[in-house]
């Protein structure tokens, strides 16, 4: 009856999250040479298979630069990388009222030279980039099932779709092996694994959790927001490296460590962006949540 439950509240959030949107989001990137707007041909390749989508609803195209260069020239930069391939998708026969944003964005907001990671690249090549968000096609009752079982972390569909509570309201039903649990208001200044203020609470509910139930052994699992699943994990800014997703998990689980719950009750595992609540990121809030950390039990 739970799992029946919960599907529905599923099924729900998926029909109105998508109605409200009139249609499910992808995002492609394409990336540039120093001080240049010219298409590569992985570009070219790239956008030719996107014209060839014939479900498209509406595409918003953002480009980015890296450090290199002033503030003025960049801004000019990112909007000419921006406005080639909307030329390059119109030439492709792409409905121009169907491409309802053509923004250039100037320098990534993590790029300094302080952030490169390659040292033979003077700039980064992660930042000299255009996102293109597509939007295609309402959710059908057949593939909401898929999308379901794309959430699930194990393969195993019987493991439930992660809860949206309020920590202090989880009760002892709630604490079934195989249920993942959102811990809702933990969350993360961006790039970082450091805690937003407003998670000191929910991290104190959790501690309580794990107090109170001495046998709960969890796993920690961490995500973040703001890049594709093919980019990998997010770069940490803080201890610099390429594991935010799994930092973030860490994070929590160095806090329940260093008061007093035992390691021997926790792993901590990050699953970088793979899992988002909220594919499209439309504004700060929906970034917010993506950058979250979620609890699997996994005995209790």
């Amino acid at each position: 009856m739970r799992n029946s439950i919960l599907f529905s509240v599923v099924v729900t959030f998926l029909f109105s999250a998508n109605i409200l949107h009139s249609q499910i989001a992808d995002t492609v990137l394409l990336y540039f040479e120093i001080d240049s707007y010219s298409l590569s041909g992985e570009n070219i390749n790239t956008l030719g298979e996107l014209s060839q989508k014939s479900n498209i609803h509406d595409i918003k195209i953002i480009g980015y630069t890296d450090f290199l260069g002033t503030f003025d020239h960049n801004q000019q930069l990112s909007q000419n990388r921006a406005e080639s391939v909307k030329r390059f998708l119109i030439s492709k026969s792409v409905p121009e009222n169907k491409i309802v944003e053509v923004k250039g964005s100037g320098i990534h907001p993590f790029s300094s030279y302080e952030n490169r990671r390659n040292s033979n690249d003077r700039g980064i090549r992660e930042h000299r980039k255009v996102e293109i968000i597509y939007s295609y096609n309402l959710i059908t009752t057949s593939n909401i099932t898929n999308i379901v079982n794309d959430r699930n972390i194990d393969g195993n569909n019987d493991v439930e779709t992660p809860v949206d509570v309020d920590l202090k309201n989880i009760t002892e039903e709630d604490l079934v092996e195989g249920n993942k649990i959102l811990l809702k208001n933990i969350n993360f200044v961006g790039g970082t694994p450091k805690f937003l203020p407003q998670s000191d609470e929910a991290l104190k509910e959790l501690l309580e959790i794990m107090i109170k139930y001495p046998t709960l052994k969890i796993e920690i699992q961490g995500h973040i927001c703001c890049q594709t699943e093919e980019e990998g994990d997010g770069y940490d800014y803080i201890n610099d490296n390429n594991t935010l997703s799994e930092n973030r998990a860490r994070a929590v689980y160095d806090y329940l460590l260093h008061n007093g719950i035992k390691a021997n009750r926790m792993t901590y595992v990050g699953f970088a962006s793979k899992y988002k609540l909220y594919p499209l990121e439309l504004d700060e809030y929906e970034k917010t949540q993506n950058r979250r950390v979620e609890i699997k039990i996994i005995e209790k």
